[in-house]
């Protein structure tokens, strides 16, 4: 790569890449050991060695605080390149009057100038102390940006904080440009990574994100594939680096092959068509369309995963789940993973080995080490992967999931595990104890029905069929549905559990209807714990206020099953008093029959 590619910015050609210079500076944001470590190490010799290896790829913005050992190593790079340095610089400075002279805005708007700097953007620990939350505005902002201007440099905003790029964007601020911070791993993050990526695809200027390797905390074939593949077009990154080997490492981890995944709620998804290798650039835009139009296991692709390939030499895979026989958690491993890995548990058992884990004890690491001897391994694989299997019992664990699972955890040229995909499913009775998760349930769910059934507190599922259903618990509902499908079809799976109530059975009613072309309805309920007569009352309610005249067969028994039977019969339910399903289903079959 000869030429990165590049932006403009307030009419400035810019590459997309821009060099950080915290680890130029000492500001390694992990200890303050390595901060001192990186100030002892560098000086303007190395720190121009670097960057001489960026401007080699093209790669000619520097971002950084106002600093002469910075300004001396720039200026010794581009006197071995012969080529110009854009130097982005973020003064601080005192917004209160009365502090010194030297540190006053003008003051340091002259020292950016004399340093050179194209771009002027003030720190954003001046910037985020401006923000008003309450007026959704940034104070004086327009006037420290005339203040740029006369200097005849660019205006940016500096900010730590997402909102600042609504505020300037909705009051028209007189900036070119925004620094914000955006990594997948949420460092130094306020809200979730995918919000601050909508406000930056939704800003009207160009964005220079920052921070996207989390301060060292994610590999640049994560974090940097990451901010590259989901920033727009005219949108850069920003990158630290210590030596000349680690710059050309990350000047080449932007670029192709890439892989496309679609982001459903199912596997199977590469089988399916759901995950595409890019060789060309040119190609990711028609890939993802194609992939976003269509359907994996019947759901609709709605997002997709931008991803750089792995460089993989061995798949394995790892899981955690429920064993429903005895109630305990089930250890998973295989040293063959993949696609293909039910195939490889149907003809190679041998290659697939399984363990139960005591709830209170939980997976030690000698427990997973014998498993991984079990399949073979040795080696480096022997000393890492069972601390993967433990770290991903923990997942399992503290999320109260019912599944974990690696496949494949992969082992690339270089000697490093990458979790190529994941998946983790939480118990439903547990989420309450997750809000710090922020998962939103309804978003997930694409069925309009489905959801409207999640909001009123049943489990609703639509079916094919014309037939619907209504009962009190999944064995009840499950038995009706598979009865019902002998003779007729059935309309949807509904349950209500244990907390019937006139008002809950009247909004099921509501959603149940919701269908178009309903022609019967079973309700089956039992009141062991559930007031069932007041549930009919809600029943027969909606019928009066909607004018429903289709049959409707009801079998209610337990609590108040003499009283239910009365409100029902009494508003035109016909009722089954016996305990079999299967008479309920021929009652409502025979009623369809009639009424042809």
């Amino acid at each position: 790569m000869t030429e990165f590619p590049r932006t403009t910015v307030g009419g400035v050609s810019v590459s997309r890449m821009i060099v950080g210079t915290n680890w130029f500076l000492g500001y390694s944001h992990t200890s303050l050991a390595k901060g001192k470590f990186i100030k002892g190490y560098q000086d303007r010799r190395r720190i121009a060695d670097v960057l001489e290896v960026f401007l080699q790829y093209g790669i000619d913005a520097v971002m950084g605080p106002l600093s002469e050992l910075l300004e001396e190593g720039i200026q010794d790079a581009e006197d071995r390149t012969g080529k110009a340095v854009i130097r982005i610089l973020t003064p601080s400075f005192d917004i209160l009057p009365g502090g010194e002279l030297a540190r006053s805005p003008e003051a340091m708007f002259d020292r950016t100038k004399e340093l050179g700097a194209t771009f002027c953007m003030p720190h954003q620990s001046v910037t985020d102390a401006l923000v008003d939350r309450m007026h959704r505005e940034i104070r004086n902002i327009d006037k420290y940006a005339a203040l740029i201007r006369e200097r005849e440099m660019i205006p940016g905003l500096s900010t730590h904080m997402p909102e600042s790029v609504i505020y300037a964007d909705q009051m028209e601020a007189d900036v070119e440009t925004y620094i914000q911070l955006y990594n997948a791993a949420g460092f130094l993050l306020q809200v979730e990574a995918d919000w601050i990526m909508k406000v930056i695809r939704n800003a009207k200027k160009p964005v220079m994100t920052i921070k996207p390797l989390a301060a060292g905390r994610l590999l640049p074939v994560v974090g940097l594939a990451f901010v590259w593949n989901t920033i727009r077009d005219q949108d850069m990154v920003t990158i630290g680096t210590t030596t000349p080997e680690e710059a050309r490492e990350k000047a080449q981890a932007i670029g192709v092959p890439l892989i496309i995944k679609a982001q459903v709620l199912t596997g199977g998804r590469y089988l399916a068509g759901g995950v595409k290798t890019v060789d060309s650039l040119d190609k990711v835009e028609g890939t993802a369309r194609r992939i976003l139009s269509s359907k994996i296991r019947g759901l609709p692709v709605n997002k997709v995963m931008l991803a750089a390939n792995v460089d993989v030499v061995r798949e394995y895979y790892c899981s955690i789940t429920i064993d429903d026989y005895h109630g305990t958690p089930l250890v998973i491993f295989s040293a063959e993973g993949g696609v293909d890995i039910n195939q490889i548990a149907q003809e190679k058992e041998e290659a697939v080995v399984q363990r139960a884990v005591s709830i209170s004890r939980g997976l030690e690491l000698g427990d997973a080490r014998r498993m991984c001897r079990q399949v073979g391994l040795k080696g480096k694989d022997l000393n890492e992967i069972p601390g993967i299997l433990v770290k991903l019992y923990q997942v399992f664990r503290d999320n109260d999931a019912i599944l974990a699972e690696i496949n494949p955890l992969v082992k690339t040229r270089r000697g490093k595990y990458v979790a190529l995909d994941s998946k983790v499913e939480i118990d439903d009775s547990g989420l309450y104890r997750h809000t710090d998760l922020g998962l939103d349930q309804l978003e997930r769910i694409t069925s309009p029905l489905e959801k409207a059934g999640r909001e009123i507190g049943v489990s609703y599922l639509e079916l094919d069929g014309d037939i619907a259903i209504i009962a009190s618990g999944a064995g009840l509902g499950m038995a009706s549905m598979d009865i019902i499908n002998r003779r007729l079809s059935a309309a949807n799976f509904l349950e209500t559990g244990g907390a019937i109530t006139e008002e809950l059975l009247y909004n099921v009613m509501e959603l149940i209807f919701q269908k178009k072309g309903i022609r019967g309805l079973f309700i089956n309920v039992y009141g062991g714990i559930n007031p069932i007569h007041e549930g009919a009352k809600g029943v027969v309610r909606y019928m009066k206020d909607h004018n429903i005249t289709i049959p409707i067969v009801a079998k209610a028994l337990g609590n108040h099953q003499e009283e239910t039977w009365e409100i029902f019969k009494a508003n035109g339910v016909h009722v089954t008093s016996g305990v079999s399903t299967e008479e309920g289903v021929e009652m409502l079959a025979e009623l369809l029959e009639a009424k042809r």
